[in-house]
């Protein structure tokens, strides 16, 4: 069924044109969600995709530094204390200059 231009959310009310009425089953809505990239997604781990190129010596150090990061409690609060006050406009143009200025990114 080509659904092409139609939204999920209107499959969820049932009002897609190709099967109106019908309303989506728990698959239609984990296949949707395969189609979503955000930095994080929930599966039965957390996938973060934030760094998901380049070569296996850098790769590899990423579920060290997640790990760290995540399950220490004194890194946490210190990582909460340093970004609490971020707006989240701050958040957002962080996510889209850091690409391609790195760590010479102003902030």
């Amino acid at each position: 069924i080509d659904c092409t231009g139609m939204s999920f959310r209107d499959f969820l009310v049932g009002k897609l044109p190709c099967l109106p009425g019908e309303l989506p089953t728990l698959n239609d809505w984990e296949n949707h969600l395969t189609t979503i990239f955000p930095e994080v997604r929930l599966k039965r781990y957390l996938e973060m995709r934030g760094a998901d190129g380049g070569p296996w010596r850098r790769l590899c150090a990423l579920p060290a530094f997640w790990v760290g990061l995540l399950y220490d409690e004194v890194s946490l609060q210190n990582a909460l204390d340093l970004t609490a006050d971020w707006t989240s406009e701050e958040r957002q143009m962080l996510r889209n200059k850091f690409p391609k200025t790195g760590l010479k990114t102003p902030f």
